[in-house]
């Protein structure tokens, strides 16, 4: 397969690309587009064999549910049922925030993973609502072979998907470089399932309270995702990776880096706050410069051993750790102060 490649940056091309975007939804195919948070891989949300042809091309596993994207409110009222509190937190769209309701009859089982509720999101890219206003809803994981690190930029969609997909929308580096906050609000008090930029703290300002589900930085095994991201290891680089978190970290890392290149095995070491020196990789807790364009800087420099540097769990720090244990494959290295 050919792959035709539109930059949204530009005003002609991007006519182009969202006609040929929506043109090749509609004819059942998969698309990728760029969002604030990530690129997505996406397909027609009401069309199950296209939606079975994202999990396909990722090599997904079937039990992870996808994320529906939606243009409007009206269109997020046709997917799902909104409480209450559903509506409050759905005043913060259009933005990084998903937001887990009871799924409309038409939502095919493959989207929610034979799951009873639906993740709904509403996208703050101009490029992906235009794309969703003229398609319909769009369910979309990230544009990513399974298990490998999000893409931010387009050479990381080109790397997993060229080929594999009819149609890439270029929108240049993503914003927030993280996924978006998934939150269950089917309940009385929302819970965080999968953290993002948008904090508990923001959520429970608004709200008066907000719960972290126990699988945001803990292993949780089961049948069925209750939101993307919660099951399985995930954001890994192609080296093998660790995470060490705790007061005298860097010492420890370095400790290790040294150990690893005395037995020949090309190491770097990632994180926020790192000095520029030769093996770091610096990078943001959430931006373009964020978790996953380090780990892909890594893989490209050919990295056998990836030391992942954690950070404290406020505010954006939680969905930047959870992203960093999934990496390291639940390989922590506890430093005391």
């Amino acid at each position: 397969m050919k792959t035709e490649y539109y930059d949204l940056r530009d005003p002609v091309e991007r006519e182009a690309g969202i006609a040929a975007g929506s043109r090749a939804l509609i004819s059942k195919e998969t698309v990728a587009f760029p969002t604030e948070t990530v690129y997505g891989l996406g397909a027609l949300a009401r069309d199950a064999a296209a939606v079975e042809r994202v999990f396909t091309v990722k090599g997904r596993p079937l039990n992870n549910p996808v994320l529906v994207h939606v243009s409007d409110m009206d269109m997020a009222r046709e997917t799902g049922r909104f409480s209450e509190l559903g509506l409050e937190l759905a005043k913060l769209w259009p933005g990084p925030l998903s937001l887990v309701v009871p799924a409309a009859s038409w939502v095919p089982d493959r989207v929610t993973a034979g799951l009873s509720t639906v993740g709904i999101r509403m996208p703050s890219h101009e490029g992906a609502l235009d794309l969703i206003a003229v398609s319909g809803p769009i369910a979309a994981p990230s544009a990513n072979r399974s298990g490998r690190p999000s893409p931010t930029r387009l050479e990381h969609v080109r790397e997993d998907l060229d080929g594999k997909v009819p149609v890439i929308l270029d929108g240049g580096p993503c914003q927030l470089g993280l996924e978006s906050t998934v939150i269950d609000v089917t309940g009385r008090v929302p819970v965080i399932l999968r953290p993002g930029a948008v904090t508990r703290e923001e959520v429970a300002a608004l709200v008066g309270d907000c719960q972290v589900a126990q699988g945001v930085l803990e292993q949780v095994e089961g049948t069925a995702a209750r939101s993307p991201g919660m099951l399985h290891t995930h954001y890994a680089p192609r080296g093998e990776a660790v995470l060490i978190r705790g007061g005298h970290g860097l010492d420890r890392a370095r400790a290790l880096r040294a150990e690893a290149e005395a037995a020949g095995r090309l190491t770097v070491i990632v994180g926020p706050n790192l000095p520029r020196e030769q093996g770091m990789i610096p990078c943001d807790i959430m931006g373009e410069h964020g978790l996953f364009y380090a780990l892909r800087a890594a893989d490209e420099m050919g990295a056998q051993f990836v030391i992942i540097m954690g950070t404290g769990t406020a505010g954006e720090g939680l969905a930047y750790m959870n992203r960093a244990i999934r990496a390291a494959g639940y390989r922590v290295l506890e430093e005391s102060r």
